[in-house]
């Protein structure tokens, strides 16, 4: 379930390797160059599902070692990245970058190794796919992430919590 999220001796592109993306020095030293960027639900995901999308990255890695560089983040903390490259908010999402040109384009199919891997032969062969323009120096920094992918937020029945409520309005609504 480990995955890399800093700088490493040996780059992904040759290795075939995903990374995990929590703060801007990971974006700016592994988003370079031809990118699929996977945008995932980290609150609302459960762990196999996690392991199942990370398999399939990995997979996908694998078979576009030294041409694609395999990386995730969550979309709900990057969700302004989400938005400036415009893709969906229904995670798992994903959109391939060419951080050279600054084109992108959507990947809108299951979330499969060869689903992704017929899009990306597809892109890479020159396929007819309608890419956009994006301005790197435009996207939105990428807001640091505390927790790593499969770390939820879990409320103790010990915890306090304050909750404010209405009595008489209650009482009022109950009366009707």
């Amino acid at each position: 379930k480990k995955t890399q999220e800093s700088t490493t001796t040996t780059p992904p592109l040759a290795t075939g390797e995903i990374y995990e993306v929590r703060n801007q020095t990971a974006y700016d030293d592994h988003v370079k160059g031809l990118c699929f960027l996977v945008f995932l639900d980290n609150e609302n995901m459960d762990d196999s599902t996690l392991l199942r999308y990370i398999k399939v990255m990995k997979e996908v890695g694998q078979l576009y070692k030294g041409q694609v560089r395999i990386i995730y983040m969550d979309g709900q903390t990057q969700a302004p990245l989400v938005s400036s490259l415009d893709v969906s908010s229904n995670f798992p999402a994903a959109v391939l970058i060419n951080t050279s040109s600054q084109r992108a384009v959507k990947y809108m199919a299951s979330f499969s190794v060869s689903s992704i891997s017929e899009f990306l032969k597809e892109v890479l062969e020159g396929g007819r796919r309608s890419s956009y323009s994006f301005s790197s120096s435009s996207l939105p920094k990428i807001v640091t992430q505390e927790k790593q992918f499969g770390e939820r937020t879990v409320y103790s029945s010990s915890d306090d919590v304050d909750v404010d409520v209405d009595v008489d309005s209650a009482k009022e609504k109950k009366e009707l």
